[in-house]
């Protein structure tokens, strides 16, 4: 097979640009189960409850501080409503309630959470 170099710097860009979505999607997963340990399908999320909980949550604070480039926002409930933003356009969540601004977890998060059981990360002694 002869693939020319600008195919294979196009596939490598494309495979770039996966793992940069992928790892957004562990950080934003991460934070939500760190919110909510029982965070999966049916899981309701509230960016007001959310940012109540990350005022009084040092963690949560910190890890939500670290997706301020993944957001860009400066305000608490603004960057958690940007995260639930991203997992809407990925179809990982679906508005349940305008008025409230509750949102519902889809079955379709299985597929982050497949992935990171795929993760394998070996411990120091293996990797020696």
């Amino acid at each position: 097979m002869n693939i020319s170099i600008f195919q294979e710097m196009k596939l490598r860009w494309k495979l770039n640009v996966n793992w940069i979505v992928l790892i957004k999607w562990i950080d934003i997963y991460d934070f939500f189960k760190a919110v909510n340990p029982s965070f999966g399908p049916g899981a309701k999320l509230s960016p007001s409850h959310i940012a109540e909980q990350c005022k009084v949550n040092s963690e949560l604070k910190m890890k939500l501080e670290s997706m301020r480039k993944l957001t860009g926002e400066d305000n608490i409930v603004a960057r958690i409503k940007k995260l639930i933003e991203i997992l809407r356009k990925d179809e990982f969540v679906e508005l349940e309630s305008e008025l409230l601004d509750n949102w519902k977890v889809l079955s379709s998060i299985h597929y982050i959470e497949n992935f990171i059981s795929l993760i394998n990360i070996p411990e120091e002694n293996e990797a020696s």
